[in-house]
């Protein structure tokens, strides 16, 4: 099933956004945003908003380029 869903574009996880606790536990499929046409996993949300990116953060570049 993980090959029908969506990827993180930023660390190719599948990712969606219903998902049960049980489902997300075993850190195979994981929550996510489809945001401005691309899906991004919570774990790399944080992470970027979390200053833990280089220059500026993936997701800041990403949407700058992609208006």
């Amino acid at each position: 099933m993980a090959n029908l869903l969506p990827q993180c574009i930023k660390c190719g996880s599948p990712v969606t956004d219903s998902l049960e606790d049980e489902i997300e536990q075993h850190e195979k499929i994981k929550a996510g945003s489809y945001i401005k046409g691309v899906w991004t996993c919570n774990d790399c949300v944080i992470a970027a908003s979390q200053g833990q990116e280089k220059g500026g953060g993936w997701v800041t570049r990403y949407y700058k380029n992609n208006k």
